[in-house]
């Protein structure tokens, strides 16, 4: 067996998130590459309002903000020995000065990043400006393919948008499929069966892009009787969102909450029959694969990238977005059938596992070997 040529990641993100901190610190512990973390920014005032655990070093160098002068040291450092993997080059300036600087150097780089978010993601009506930066981003990134495509060594794409817009962008058979990974329940968690109604929950927050309105409009729609909801979360739209429910036939059913902490939002999944993720765009939507993970099903919808693990009808079910009747009547379904029994919400579960960050970090592992010659992987939750 040859000897690896790729010993050391760098990693240039905008924050570091508990998505992926976990294939972070599996890299580094289990496949004893040195990793490195470099982020533009810290946790800010809003995610941990939202409930965001801090990074945990755990074998994983974390840099903020760093000087011109540390980037240019830690790209010259073993530069045939070292893979860079760089997200969002057009909004993150270090990113960038990472990309440009280092592919002079002759380094060896991969793209990391969401789908470019569509115009009409934030507001009911895209604005011109809205419209013409989206328009700007796309000539972008069809520019960074023309530049750099053929010293970027592949994209690792988070979510089913990301693939079909850098497949569109031109990158073909660079793209590689790729995710958010948070923390799984843990070794000891056992999946168990809510009492009383129907238990159905949104966690997020409460603003156009997150479809959070979708939502509250479509609970108006049920026709089964016998359920109750949840919603978790700040926002905008929130007070909006709840004077229509205090106008609807439906209001004793509906309470809304603020934010949990990470750990408490996961006990609530765990006790709910169903999570609703109504985005009108997310990149990936990381609490589809934490539902997952538990044994809860999941409706969502076809701009959020992380549909893509609700293949099966069995995990969940995907709507269009934007369509308050079809997440109606895709809700009415799971409601009619009744709450899953122990032995379904325990085969959600053990399906989830191959979203724990550990799998993650050996399917990443295996696209490094794919990028020094190896067979190119499958990532573990497009598997039969």
């Amino acid at each position: 067996m040859t000897e690896r040529r790729i010993r050391r990641l760098v990693f240039w993100q905008n924050i570091a998130s508990h998505h992926q901190a976990g294939v972070l610190i599996g890299l580094a512990r289990e496949f004893n590459f040195e990793v490195i973390w470099v982020v533009g920014e810290g946790m800010s005032e809003d995610r941990a309002a939202m409930g965001w655990p801090e990074f945990e070093d755990r074998g994983v160098e974390l840099i903020v903000a760093p000087s011109g002068e540390k980037i240019d040291e830690l790209l010259h450092d073993r530069v045939d020995h070292s893979l860079h993997f760089v997200g969002g080059v057009f909004r993150n300036a270090i990113a960038r000065a990472a990309l440009i600087r280092g592919i002079a150097l002759g380094g060896n780089f991969m793209l990391l990043n969401e789908a470019p978010m569509p115009a009409d993601a934030e507001t009911s009506r895209a604005s011109l400006k809205a419209r013409t930066m989206n328009q700007f981003m796309d000539w972008g990134q069809i520019g960074l393919r023309s530049w750099y495509g053929d010293e970027i060594l592949g994209a690792l794409c988070i979510g089913s948008l990301a693939e079909r817009a850098y497949t569109r962008f031109g990158w073909l058979d660079k793209v590689i499929p790729y995710g958010y990974f948070p923390p799984g329940p843990g070794c000891d968690y056992e999946p168990k069966v809510p009492e009383g109604s129907f238990k159905i929950l949104y966690l997020g927050q409460f603003t156009h892009r997150k479809g959070v309105d979708v939502l509250v409009e479509g609970l108006g729609k049920l026709r089964t009787g016998r359920w109750n909801a949840k919603f978790f979360g700040e926002g905008v739209l929130r007070d909006k969102c709840e004077a229509i429910v205090s106008q609807s036939s439906v209001k004793h059913k509906i309470e809304f909450h603020s934010y949990l902490n990470w750990s408490a939002a996961m006990d609530e999944i765990a006790s709910s029959d169903l999570l609703i993720v109504p985005s009108r765009h997310d990149g990936w939507g990381a609490v589809v694969g934490e539902s997952i993970m538990r044994g809860v099903p999941v409706v969502t919808t076809d701009r959020t990238g992380s549909a893509v693990l609700l293949k099966d009808n069995w995990r969940g079910g995907v709507v269009k977005t934007g369509d308050s009747s079809a997440l109606a009547a895709e809700i009415d379904r799971w409601v009619a059938q009744g709450r899953l029994n122990l032995e379904d919400r325990k085969r959600i579960y053990e399906w989830g596992k191959r979203l724990e960050p550990e799998n993650a970090a050996r399917y990443f592992a295996e696209v490094i070997r794919w990028i020094e010659g190896g067979d190119r992987p499958v990532a573990p939750w497009l598997c039969d």
